[in-house]
């Protein structure tokens, strides 16, 4: 084989590994996402066509892991990453939310706390949602009835963070060190998902840079550049739609 036909099968290596790990890191995007699927459910999701914010990241990887063929799989690299936006996207609503709807400090007992929480925001059974943090006393605490198929929900990651229902309303919660909030949200009222482009679309671009390099077993070889963007916003319409209560990790929840 000449040194140009090695090249070319070193870049048709690198092409389809590439295309296999952005359908990984989609795939991944897909079955994590949860907070998009609340608001499409409650019907309030709209595609638009003005400005959102950009979200996804970019990230550089060693070039050897897609253009040599015995290299090990990048599929799970992708899921993982993809898994990761997905729970990011969900943390960045939460984040919305604290910016302006009501939050109150826990007490005990927590249950019954929350069932003012749900009386207080209101709303139907087919569009409220409970978001706990993910420490085990917590939803002890919140005796919680089995988790049941939501059907509705399409990702199996995202069913995967069903913990089981409260009061008949389910409730969720993200594998996050160092979460403190429970939220009881109306997705009715709460306001709208705003998205350009897909409901369900994650844009993936990769680029191989021959003039940037990171360490791989120590050494440095050539990046792959990989993005992943997708554009969504959260109008927050009604800020009593939704009310937090803040568990602090030292407390008798821990």
């Amino acid at each position: 084989m000449s040194q140009n036909d090695a090249a070319g099968e070193r870049q048709t290596t690198w092409q389809r590994r590439v295309a296999s790990f952005q359908d990984a890191l989609r795939a991944g995007w897909r079955s994590y996402r949860l907070a998009p699927w609340l608001f499409e459910r409650a019907g309030r999701s709209e595609q638009v066509t003005t400005a959102v914010q950009a979200f996804g990241g970019t990230e550089l990887f060693p070039s050897e892991l897609f253009s040599e063929e015995r290299r090990f799989s990048i599929d799970g690299m992708g899921r993982e990453w993809g898994e990761r936006i997905a729970r990011e996207e969900t943390r960045a609503f939460l984040t919305r939310l604290g910016e302006g709807c009501p939050m109150e400090a826990a007490r005990e007992p927590l249950a019954s706390q929350v069932d003012r929480a749900l009386e207080q925001v209101g709303g139907s059974m087919n569009s409220l949602a409970i978001f706990a943090p993910a420490r085990w006393r917590i939803l002890q605490s919140l005796q919680l009835e089995p988790a049941t198929e939501l059907a509705w929900l399409p990702g199996v990651g995202a069913r995967a963070l069903h913990r089981g229902t409260f009061s008949g309303v389910p409730v969720f919660s993200e594998q996050r060190a160092g979460a403190t909030d429970l939220w009881v949200v109306d997705f009715d009222r709460i306001g709208t998902w705003q998205f350009a482009g897909g409901f369900d679309d994650l844009a993936t671009t990769a680029d191989l840079l021959r003039d940037q390099f990171v360490r791989l077993d120590g050494a440095p070889v050539m990046a792959t550049r990989i993005t992943a963007d997708e554009f969504f916003a959260v109008t927050i319409e009604d800020v009593v739609a939704a009310r937090g209560i803040r568990i602090p990790l030292e407390s008798s929840f821990t």
